[in-house]
């Protein structure tokens, strides 16, 4: 097994351990109000951990956000994913560790520019003026993973406040480590995403902001209400036209 076909086996294993799509099964008033009044208790019992002021804000609107996302998923459902994510990540962490070694002899000047990197296909006519504007807009199609020093930081972080929750601590490791490899070939000023339904994005922004990077999101479409998109934060959001920060 070559080294490319490792990481794409590992990064479709963790795919296929997303449990997303379920949100839109069953969807009706009851399961409306059944989520408005779970997503009331968690900001009761968690919100005093958000605070705009704190470095944790960001490490507890992703764990609270995965916390509105499994509670729909069943006990066995819970239990498999965490134990498939213990088991991948000793081999996670090496191979990330190891492509960094590989990409970091590539990087030349010329990659080196103020961009944003669409880090998701976005559709050119939903990105606003302002930012086409404002940065040379790259999609990139490469999703490696690398682990550097900050990642390697965010994950001591993880493990350290949420200790029994290995799938969230394996997820967000892996979107880090995709943001990593962005920020590593294209040192962007900013990256694109379409993904305030990820539990992941919050440390994302954290992540990016703790580089000066700013992470930007596009409304992923029409929204209703969804307990799956609670508590996101991101340096920036497009809505309709128009930005909310």
């Amino acid at each position: 097994m070559t080294f490319p076909t490792i990481t794409s086996f590992m990064k479709k294993t963790i795919s296929l351990m997303n449990f997303s799509s379920s949100f839109y099964i069953n969807f009706d008033a009851q399961s409306i109000e059944h989520d408005f009044l779970l997503l009331n208790k968690i900001a009761e019992d968690h919100g005093r951990f958000l605070s705009e002021d704190s470095v944790d804000d960001y490490f507890y609107r992703s764990f609270l956000q995965y916390q509105c996302q499994m509670a729909r998923a069943s006990t066995m459902k819970k239990i498999i994913l965490d134990v498939t994510a213990v088991v991948l990540f000793p081999f996670y962490i090496a191979v990330a560790l190891i492509y960094k070694l590989m990409v970091s002899s590539n990087i030349t000047d010329e990659n080196k520019k103020p961009i944003a990197v669409s880090a998701v296909n976005i559709r050119n006519d939903l990105i606003q003026k302002s930012l086409t504007e404002k940065y040379t807009i790259i999609s990139s199609k490469k999703n490696r993973i690398i682990l550097d020093r900050n990642g390697l930081l965010f994950l001591r972080s993880l493990f350290h406040m949420f200790p029994t929750h290995p799938y969230f601590i394996l997820k967000c490791m892996v979107k880090i480590s995709m943001y990593s490899y962005h920020c590593k070939i294209y040192n962007p000023e900013a990256i694109m995403a379409a993904s305030e339904y990820s539990f992941t994005s919050s440390i994302l922004t954290c992540y990016l902001e703790q580089q000066k990077i700013k992470h930007i999101n596009i409304m992923h479409g029409e929204k209703i209400y969804n307990i799956r998109d609670s508590f996101f934060r991101f340096s920036e959001f497009f809505c309709l036209g128009s930005v909310l920060c």
